[in-house]
This record gives structure tokens, sequence and C-alpha cells, in this order.
């Protein structure tokens, strides 16, 4: 029987796990679990053990308190891909990077306008 706890637990861990780019199967590699077992805590079929728990705040980054739904996250941060991008942007040299800021405003400017 699944109860709305686990069921929510499950999905703000398959969420986090994305978010942190890391699939199902690597994810329980990490814990060493099998995939099947991960994708049953996902799925809130499985209540899952407080160890666990702590590891997978560790490996996800995220604090307890949010896993477990007591304090949700107040802005969340752009997504891995986006972040990554950002640092490359951030990499180039001053001049080019002006020509992607204007470039960006441009192609913003138009979707806006195009709604």
């Amino acid at each position: 029987m699944v109860d709305s706890f686990s069921l929510q637990l499950g999905q703000r861990i398959s969420n986090n796990r994305k978010k942190s780019g890391l699939s199902q199967k690597q994810l329980a590699e990490k814990l060493g679990i099998s995939q099947q077992l991960m994708a049953n805590y996902e799925l809130g079929q499985r209540r899952i053990h407080a160890r666990l728990l702590f590891q997978i705040t560790v490996i996800l980054q995220i604090g307890f308190e949010t896993l477990v739904g007591l304090k949700e996250k107040s802005k969340p941060g752009p997504a891995p891909k986006l972040q990554q991008r950002l640092e490359q942007i951030q990499q180039l040299p001053t001049t080019k990077q002006k020509m992607v800021l204007e470039f960006l405003d441009s192609f913003l400017h138009q979707g806006f306008q195009n709604r």
C-alpha cells in the first residue's frame, strides 16, 4: 500500500535526482542498491531507510528538510545544462560575452513580441 508521505518523498527524490543529472541506475549504484529498489522508492512503493535518506541528501547535495518536505527550496537554480552553459560563457573574453548577451537579448525580445 502506498502512503502519501512515501509517494511525495519518492517524487522529491526523483525530481532532485534528475536536477542533479543522475539516472536512476547511477543513484542506485552510488547507494549500493538495485535499480529496481530505487524505482520502488521513487514510486513510493517501499519505505526508505533513514540511512539511505541521509546518503541521498549527500549525493544530491540537498538538505534533509527539503528532501522530506519540511522545507521547500525558496528558489530553484538554473537547470544543470543551463548552468554549464553559463559557466562556459563566463570563460569567454569580455567582447564575446557581450556578443552572446546581445544575441540573447535580441532573441528574447523577439520571442516576447511574437506571443
